[in-house]
């Protein structure tokens, strides 16, 4: 976790209630390919965070060195076909967020990404495919 920023702009914010923090999630293959759309990623939130789910740039994904033949697509908080999916609970992922005025869901426990392709297999010689999703929340 990366504090991004703080209620009171400081130049080095600190984690206090209403700072902006980023988390990544760093997926390496060291071992075989992965089959097609079989890569799906779920984190489980702080209940000390809200999830940040505006803008449609809330959640990246970013190809490492050596690319892995995998895409996650996020449109927004209403498309139901990206592969973003929310949960208030950890099991049922058919949550829709209701973001407020800072673009955030205090509801959301868990957040899924689910990768469309196959992931490329581990090669000697080269650096392991590897990919990160980031996404931000605020600090309640």
């Amino acid at each position: 976790m990366t504090v991004i920023s703080d209620p009171f702009a400081n130049p080095s914010p600190f984690a206090l209630p209403g700072s902006v923090v980023e988390y990544s999630l760093n997926v390496v293959n060291t071992g075989q390919k992965l089959d097609e759309d079989t890569v799906i990623l779920t984190d489980q939130l702080p209940p000390e965070i809200k999830l940040i789910v505006n803008p449609p740039t809330a959640f990246t994904f970013t190809e490492g060195a050596t690319a892995t033949g995998l895409n996650m697509s996020w449109v927004d908080v209403t498309n139901t076909g990206d592969g973003v999916s929310f949960s208030t609970d950890g099991s049922v992922f058919t949550y829709t967020p209701m973001p407020d005025g800072t673009g955030a869901d205090a509801a959301i426990t868990h957040v899924r990404f689910a990768m469309t392709g196959e992931m490329t297999a581990r090669m000697d010689g080269i650096p392991d495919p590897e990919f990160t999703i980031t996404y931000r929340a605020i600090i309640k």
